[in-house]
């Protein structure tokens, strides 16, 4: 038998050889195979071959495959055991399984536990290892997290422990997880966040259920493309990857995004690999590794719904509001960047403020259609022109979905066209007026009324004591 095989491999290989035997014409007896097969039998099972030798007059082919079967398993239980003190430990916290099978290993690892508690509460027992001093231990060594802070990185708190067959015991080694910012990014495009939003419960006017969000690790700008279908994500990608590669004249370095049939396809992979992109992929259901795009889009969803809300607009208009959203949220400092405007961090000039209107309020767009026609046409705000120094306006009295891009503009921002309770201007002053004056009126009213009352009471008074005189 060959030792760097396992027990099954060989005895397959043996009925085969028995096989190719009995079809060449060749057949041997079932105490020759078993002889055979006896003397095949390694040094590693040396004690069982012995015993079957000696202690067995006869012998089968079934019995020593059978015992060599037992040996094995045997043997794994062994190595099974031998292997049980391989553990992890986390800050301290040990999930040894032997420890739970033995009452005095559980008495051992509580004193160990109180003697780290004493050792922590003492400070004379405390040393760290970094800066040589007394006091404090190497976590919170101040010089240490002053150079991991320079270096950008963050070290995880996680202790691999094994136990080894020396009489050292145990030996622990810290390593570190996938945690905080690896690298300074200095240029743009050297990571792009990317993700696929959708599909929505309503579409839009023009179809659309998906959107494309890409997002620029090192200015954190945004750009969104809206998607009637999951596969327009390739050609969206590869139109942004060529305008914007020519807008700055730098190259896409890496790209990460999750596991989705859209990101990942063959053409898709294909693409990357001519043009030299990196591809990192997130853990499967481990979404937080692409968390930039992630809550990029938590914050544009929420947006979303603040601004259909105060407008008015119906859920049609999602596309229309995530489109804005994505230009105000490039126009809004970030933390990200020590609070610096992302769209001044890309253009690399002030951001200008004065054009930007409350979204959804009544937009009033210039026009001349006629000698005798309204001068301006009412329509509702809807955005900012992407290539053009304009407004999208919904133009909401004519019929379908009729959208503009209009120059001469005139708002006014507090009037929301689509709001149904838009026609009640009362404040409270006027509303408390209203309640006292209508008090007044029905006070005048109920002394009118007694006023008549006792006139006619006199009157009838009057008259019986004619009648009485008479």
């Amino acid at each position: 038998m060959d030792s760097s095989l396992d027990l099954d491999e060989n005895l397959n290989r043996f009925t085969k050889l028995s096989q190719d035997l009995a079809n060449c014409d060749e057949k041997l007896s079932q105490d020759q195979l078993a002889v055979v097969l006896l003397n095949s039998i390694s040094d590693r099972h040396k004690d069982l071959k012995n015993a079957l030798e000696y202690g067995r007059d006869n012998l089968t082919t079934d019995i020593i495959i059978s015992a060599l079967k037992n040996r094995d398993l045997e043997i794994k239980s062994e190595n099974r055991e031998n292997l049980r003190g391989e553990t992890l430990i986390v800050k301290g916290k040990n999930f040894n399984k032997s420890n739970f099978h033995q009452k005095g290993n559980q008495t051992e690892g509580k004193r160990k536990v109180q003697n780290k508690e004493k050792i922590k509460n003492n400070p004379k027992g405390k040393k760290c290892y970094f800066c040589g001093k007394t006091g404090h231990f190497i976590k919170d060594c101040f010089k240490r997290q002053n150079e991991l802070k320079e270096k950008g990185t963050k070290e995880g708190t996680a202790v691999l422990a094994y136990e080894n067959e020396s009489e050292n015991g145990w030996k622990t080694g810290k390593t570190s997880l996938f945690k905080g910012k690896l690298t300074n990014l200095k240029e743009f495009l050297i990571t792009l966040h990317a993700d696929l939003w959708g599909p929505a419960t309503v579409c839009t006017q023009s179809g659309f259920r998906y959107y494309l969000l890409i997002i620029d690790d090192f200015s954190r700008k945004s750009w969104v493309f809206l998607l009637k279908t999951k596969d327009e994500t390739f050609s969206a990608f590869k139109n942004w990857k060529t305008q914007i590669e020519n807008q700055v004249d730098l190259k896409i370095k890496t790209l990460r995004t999750d596991n989705g049939l859209e990101l990942c396809n063959y053409e898709f992979n294909e693409f990357c690999n001519i043009h030299g992109i990196i591809r990192h992929r997130t853990v499967t259901y481990t979404p937080q590794q692409n968390g930039v795009a992630e809550r990029m889009n938590r914050t544009l969803l929420n947006k979303v719904r603040c601004m259909l809300l105060s407008s008015g607009l119906p859920k049609l208009f999602w596309g229309e509001t995530v489109v804005t959203a994505v230009y105000l949220c490039n126009r809004s400092p970030s933390s990200a960047l020590n609070f610096k405007v992302l769209e001044s961090v890309w253009s690399k000039r002030p951001v200008d403020y004065s054009h930007l209107k409350i979204f959804g309020c009544a937009a009033y767009a210039h026009q001349n259609i006629g000698k005798l026609e309204p001068r301006s046409l009412k329509c509702v705000l809807l955005g900012y022109g992407e290539n053009t120094k304009g407004y999208r306006l919904w133009v909401k009295e004519e019929r379908g979905f009729n959208v503009i891009v209009r120059r001469d503009v005139v708002f006014n921002e507090s009037l929301m066209p689509c709001l149904k309770d838009t026609t009640s201007t009362l404040n409270e002053r006027d509303i408390s007026f209203e309640v006292e004056s209508s008090n007044l009126e029905h006070s005048e009213d109920v002394g009118e009324r007694e006023d008549i009352n006792h006139q006619e009471i006199t009157l009838q008074n009057d008259e019986e004591s004619t009648e009485n005189n008479s």
